[in-house]
């Protein structure tokens, strides 16, 4: 349905449409990608976000993606420990393409998962084969979905992500297209984060070109409270 609200957004003069994840998922919220190749059937299809980039840019608007590669779903392509796909998962198999992504304690039982949620498997995301995929081959993601036409990613939970990492996709990204911007979804600090005991290096320049400002939010919402009459 953005496609049909495009006018009525840019009269807003809004320049920037930021999209909630949008790849295919068993979940309602999307956070958990299942396929990272393809649009959700909720939303729509491949080509009709590659029409919504090509009409939102003749309109002066650029489409940015969130995404989550810190880890993935359980009822994935990649993990499948439900079986839903094809493809033989990491949860099936110790010899699938996709074992080295996951960290597991007991296999196939015990693995690290985000805050200890079982449905959301961590990923090893420094492991060569998860770097080809998500962001160097010449068919990765990133660049799969940037050559759609979309304008930036939305790194959620980037204190999840090593430095090295986020070097990397941004260094990616910018031999696509300079003008693609990678933002960071951050609840602290950005300028003086401290993750898993190791000060964090967003915003020196070859990170992120912006975060989430929470803490700000937090003071403005403080400020409206108290010092703004509610009458």
């Amino acid at each position: 349905g953005i496609l049909n609200k495009l006018d009525y957004i840019k009269s807003l003069g809004a320049s920037i449409i930021q999209l909630s994840p949008i790849f295919k998922s068993s979940s309602c919220h999307k956070y958990d990608t299942g396929n990272y190749e393809f649009i959700d059937e909720m939303f729509g299809t491949n080509d009709e976000f590659k029409k919504l980039c090509e009409v939102a840019e003749s309109k002066g608007i650029k489409i940015i993606l969130d995404v989550v590669l810190s880890y993935t779903s359980s009822d994935s392509k990649y993990f499948n420990k439900l079986g839903t796909y094809n493809d033989i998962g990491a949860y099936q198999s110790p010899n699938s393409e996709y074992h080295d992504w996951y960290k597991f304690n007991i296999y196939p039982y015990q693995y690290e998962s985000w805050w200890g949620i079982t449905e959301r498997p961590n990923v090893n995301s420094m492991e060569k084969g998860y770097i080809k995929y998500i962001i160097k081959d010449d068919n990765s993601i990133i660049k799969k979905w940037i050559d759609f036409g979309a304008y930036g990613w939305r790194l959620n939970v980037i204190d999840e992500l090593p430095d090295e990492f986020i070097e990397i996709i941004r260094t990616r990204m910018q031999e696509i297209n300079k003008d693609v911007v990678l933002l960071g979804d951050l609840w602290d600090d950005a300028s003086n984060k401290i993750s898993y005991s190791k000060r964090r290096k967003y915003l020196q320049g070859k990170e992120v070109q912006a975060v989430t400002n929470y803490p700000l939010r937090e003071c403005l919402i403080t400020f409206t409270k108290i010092y703004i009459p509610s009458d």
